[in-house]
């Protein structure tokens, strides 16, 4: 494994909170976690070479097994803005020595907004906006120059197999509206804020754009995607409804009906641009119990280069 010394950035700080909570998650999603170790069987069998696999976002690797991946592939590339959080998955994991020595631990701040310092004291920049020009100006300069942003440029085109865990509505956007949040519970002019998450929104289709190339980069043979399009209460009468029958079927009717009635989310803004670009070969829905109170639907994407 590889590490280095580093200072903590903002994007890094929040994954940092996403992955602190007292909540058993390893146990409590074991049934989401055999469903996606499942399917990368199924396309680790099919892969015409194991040399190397990458895993985007892998936080504490807690959404797939890390120890099957070891025993296929000479190398596992675990990526994550907090790589703090997966040195630590190596504590429960209980890889030997030899496993150990396949797997390799990268940092990447997956956006690039974090080298253009779009959140170093964004808060206080924002106190200062007195304009919807100002405020335009302020994204402008913090997302400058982006198109030539890469990551992991060491592997392009190395990875047989990339998976990407539910990433999409952590890139940029909740970090935004934590601000906005608090920016809010101090009085701040309302109008000013709705402008800047409307500004953040439409950014969104920029970063998931960069980052799809840049993932789809990578990829050698096959890319699975898990991303969440739904989350709500386990107990709200949606959660009910769809778990009534949870079916592939039945669950994009769901989708095809929300989406009528209020367009893209993140989770499915990201795949409608990652289809644009590779192909897709098949999808699943399957069900997270995120926390102790919450669940979310996930649409789990294969596609091939």
């Amino acid at each position: 494994m590889i590490g280095h010394k580093y200072s903590m950035s903002n994007i890094e700080r929040f994954n940092k909170l996403l992955n602190t909570t007292s909540y058993d998650r390893y146990n409590s999603w074991v049934d989401f976690r055999n469903e996606i170790d499942a399917l990368l069987k199924s396309e680790i069998n099919g892969l015409k070479s194991k040399r190397t696999m990458v895993v985007i976002g892998a936080g504490r690797c807690e959404d797939f097994s890390l120890k099957p991946l070891v025993e296929h592939f000479g190398t596992v590339i675990l990526s994550d803005v907090d790589d703090k959080s997966i040195f630590k998955s190596m504590e429960y994991l209980r890889l030997t020595d030899e496993e150990r020595s396949r797997v390799q631990v990268v940092k990447v701040e997956y956006t690039g907004v974090e080298n253009n310092g779009f959140f170093d004291g964004l808060e206080d920049r924002l106190r200062e906006a007195r304009d919807f020009e100002a405020i335009d100006l302020l994204f402008k300069k913090g997302f400058e120059g982006l198109d030539d942003y890469r990551f992991l440029k060491e592997f392009s085109g190395e990875a047989d197999l990339v998976y990407v865990s539910p990433i999409y509505t952590q890139l940029i956007y909740q970090q935004i509206m934590l601000v906005c949040s608090k920016l809010r519970s101090e009085g701040f002019q309302e109008n000013l804020l709705k402008y800047v998450e409307h500004v953040s929104g439409e950014r969104l289709i920029d970063v998931f754009t960069l980052f799809n190339q840049n993932v789809g980069r990578i990829v050698k043979e096959r890319l699975v995607v898990a991303s969440d399009i739904f989350q709500d209460y386990s107990d709200s009468t949606f959660m009910e409804n769809a778990k009534k029958d949870f079916s592939d079927d039945n669950m994009e009717q769901i989708y095809k009906e929300y989406f009528e009635s209020y367009g893209f989310g993140m989770g499915d803004l990201g795949l409608y641009l990652l289809n644009e670009s590779m192909t897709l070969l098949k999808e699943k829905w399957l069900l997270w119990p995120f926390d102790e109170r919450s669940e979310m639907v996930v649409k789990l994407s294969t596609y091939k280069k």
